[in-house]
């Protein structure tokens, strides 16, 4: 959850470099983000279609707790969320206008009481990919920016079924660890699913690729970005990004990008540091082939 002077800083820097447009998320620092997913088959596994305007709606027929997909249009993003017992959207909405307001103690004080009240299932940005709700009950989707604020609608979904039981077929891996670079293969397909695991203990990640000159080094990026400069530009046309993910949760991705080199980032934000894992060393480099 990114709220720093750093991380705004950011915002303004990739919004005004890229060279497609930028999705402004408090959650997630934006990044170069064409329409980069495509729909694989959606099988006979039920879908979660979330529409994106002055308000969220949500269309969950015969949803199941299991792998379901995910669905998002109208060019925004969603992510999905299952609240603890004691806890609900107005606490979270809460926790989160306080975290926004406060910089200090009281801010770090709201941001854990999210991360231990709230289990991201994971999201994506006008596309498609997969999620696993954990258990039949009820679920929060959300959208969250600094303009419009909170959106959010709920869905429910019954016991697991064999349409649920197993995970969609993909084309390749990476995972999230505490303080480390997203794990994964030095190249990856230009199109499929990804399978994106947060192996965590205790941080929220989000995938973030970003196609860059070819020769890039993850050390230059990350400083080019820090440093606020117009030049170099680094980024090309293509991205991909996608939405909170909890410790121990596994969500897939679907999406064609051009070939290339891609800077592989999380922008979600440590709660003590107010700094960007990006800034952390999260950052690493990639091919799609």
């Amino acid at each position: 959850m990114n709220i720093s002077a750093a991380s705004r800083a950011l915002s303004h820097r990739l919004a005004s470099t890229a060279t497609v447009g930028a999705l402004l998320v408090i959650l997630v620092g934006p990044v170069s983000v064409a329409r980069t997913t495509v729909d694989r088959s959606l099988e006979v596994r039920p879908t979660i279609s979330v529409t994106l305007g002055k308000t969220l709606s949500v269309s969950a027929p015969g949803v199941r707790a299991g792998w379901v997909n995910l669905k998002v249009t109208d060019g925004g993003y969603a992510v999905v969320a299952r609240f603890a017992r004691d806890y609900d959207i107005e606490t979270f909405s809460a926790d989160y206008e306080t975290f926004q307001g406060n910089s200090g103690r009281k801010g770090e004080s709201a941001f854990e009481r999210i991360l231990e009240g709230t289990r991201f299932l994971g999201g994506v940005v006008s596309g498609s990919g997969s999620i696993k709700l954990p258990r039949p009950g009820r679920y929060t989707v959300m959208a969250l920016d600094t303009v419009s604020g909170i959106k959010s609608a709920t869905f429910r979904a019954g016991h697991s079924s064999q349409a649920t039981e197993d995970r969609p077929p993909i084309d390749g891996t990476v995972q999230a660890l505490d303080g480390q670079p997203w794990r994964g293969p030095a190249t990856l397909p230009h199109e499929g699913r990804l399978l994106l695991t947060n192996q965590s203990v205790k941080s929220l990640h989000a995938l973030v690729l970003q196609h860059v000159k070819e020769g890039t080094t993850a050390a230059e990026y990350e400083s080019w970005l820090y440093s606020n400069e117009s030049v170099p530009n680094f980024n090309l046309d293509g991205g991909l990004e996608t939405k909170m993910l909890s410790p121990r949760r596994r969500m897939t991705v679907d999406y064609r990008l051009p070939p290339g080199q891609y800077a592989v980032m999380c922008f979600e934000t440590d709660p003590r540091s107010r700094m960007s894992h990006v800034f952390q060393g999260e950052v690493r480099m990639t091919h799609l082939n």
